[in-house]
């Protein structure tokens, strides 16, 4: 009966530290200004991890409610109901967890090309420059 508790209370311990997680590094993103862009992409991520974060603590009420359920009605479809609802809460915030991931993903993926783009002109340029050095003078033919 007590490990029936556990899970819950672990599952909402877990939420309370990651929402306090999610709300220090929100701050330190605030602290050092990024740019237009980075900023706007922290703000909608920090709006997607809150909210599935808050969810992951819904879901721990949830859970321990549901083990009172059948005590406090005798009808089985309020039951199956109530435990499909919690389904559908624990797949929504699934869901929002994958297009927190692909989110992130892209974001670091367009930072990536761009970095590489940067690289590959910085890379002609020292090209160009050494072509430059090592060319032979002609007036000294």
């Amino acid at each position: 009966m007590i490990l029936s508790y556990l899970f819950p209370l672990f599952l909402f311990g877990a939420a309370m530290a990651l929402l306090a997680s999610h709300r220090r590094a929100w701050m330190k993103v605030q602290q050092e200004w990024p740019g237009a862009e980075e900023l706007d992409f922290r703000r909608r991520q920090y709006r997607r991890r809150m909210q599935t974060t808050g969810m992951l603590a819904v879901t721990a009420f949830a859970v321990s409610f549901g083990e009172h359920l059948p005590k406090l009605t005798d009808s089985q479809l309020a039951i199956v109901f109530y435990w499909m609802a919690v389904l559908g809460l624990v797949a929504w915030t699934i869901l929002l967890a994958m297009v927190d991931i692909w989110a992130t993903r892209a974001h670091y993926g367009r930072i990536a090309r761009r970095c590489l783009d940067d690289q590959t002109v910085l890379l002609a340029k020292m090209a160009h420059k050494m072509r430059e050095i090592n060319k032979p003078d002609d007036d000294m033919q």
